[in-house]
């Protein structure tokens, strides 16, 4: 592996944003949000995953201290929206998106 051929990128929002993901079928899924706050120690985080369809707010992650980098883990199906919110610093960052 070159490391020379490496990228370093982020979705972010100095409010807020949301990521729409609507998978087929009825099998479970494993989804992994990465986080990090690369230039940083002080930005914060609200993380919902939301259903898609019913608008309800099905588990909801406060993201912190997160410089190291940190992974947000579910099981998930059908049509699921994840809304980061910025509670503190310049903005609120994603950087990965995992699905299984």
């Amino acid at each position: 592996e070159d490391a020379n051929k490496r990228l370093a990128a982020t979705w972010y929002s100095g409010t807020s944003y949301t990521i729409d993901l609507k998978m087929t079928g009825n099998a479970y899924h494993q989804l992994a949000l990465y986080c990090i706050d690369w230039d940083t120690t002080s930005r914060a985080q609200t993380v919902q995953l939301i259903d898609g369809t019913t608008g309800k707010v099905l588990d909801t992650r406060q993201v912190a201290n997160f410089h190291n980098g940190i992974y947000l883990v579910w099981k998930v199906s059908g049509h699921v929206v994840i809304k980061l919110t910025r509670t503190a610093g310049y903005n609120a960052v994603a950087s990965g998106l995992f699905l299984d």
